[in-house]
């Protein structure tokens, strides 16, 4: 086993409850990701850039080696540096492994549910697609074939007065019917 290795968890141990350790990761951690929303690919590579900046800078490690040695017991710049190194690596990688969840969580429930606008909206467009197609069947040369393909699309016309849970949805095509709309089922 590598002997660095036990006091680099030496070195977690003594920071884990340091306020002043944390802080000064905090404030190392909003330096990198300042301003960035991680969304593209462009952000995540600007991210990564400026960690590795961070991680070989050696104002930030002396500082930080400093920070710890201060506020905890004295270890090795070796292995403080080898925390450092450590710590960093996994904070990032934790930020985005919870950003990558939260991303696919909320992509299922935004994917998996309909706004009321819009499914007013959809309403709306079905609406018309049923007049467009009762216009475009009604140039149909083929008497047969028109009434035909005119009953299946009546067929998806509401010509209830009864109210139906589709009522609510019914008010875009209230407010924008310029005529010949129609309420689907």
């Amino acid at each position: 086993m590598d002997p660095v290795r036990p006091t680099v968890w030496k070195i977690a141990k003594c920071c884990v409850d340091n306020e002043i350790v944390r802080k000064k990761f905090e404030d190392l951690m909003l330096e990198v990701f300042n301003g960035s929303s991680c969304a593209s690919t462009s952000e995540r590579e600007t991210i990564f850039r400026k960690l590795h900046e961070k991680r070989l800078s050696s104002a930030v490690i002396e500082d930080l080696t400093k920070t710890i040695n201060n506020e905890t017991t004295k270890h090795s710049e070796e292995a403080v540096n080898n925390f450092i190194q450590d710590f960093v690596l996994e904070l990032v990688g934790e930020i985005f492994k919870s950003f990558v969840e939260l991303c696919a969580q909320s992509s299922k429930n935004t994917s998996e549910v309909i706004s009321e606008n819009d499914s007013k909206v959809l309403f709306y467009i079905s609406g018309y697609l049923i007049s467009a197609l009762l216009k475009r069947y009604s140039k149909v040369k083929n008497p047969t074939e028109r009434e035909h393909k005119k009953d299946v699309i009546k067929s998806l016309v509401n010509k209830s007065s009864e109210k139906t849970f589709t009522e609510k949805y019914s008010t875009m095509i209230d407010y924008k019917n310029c005529g010949g709309l129609k309420k689907t089922k």
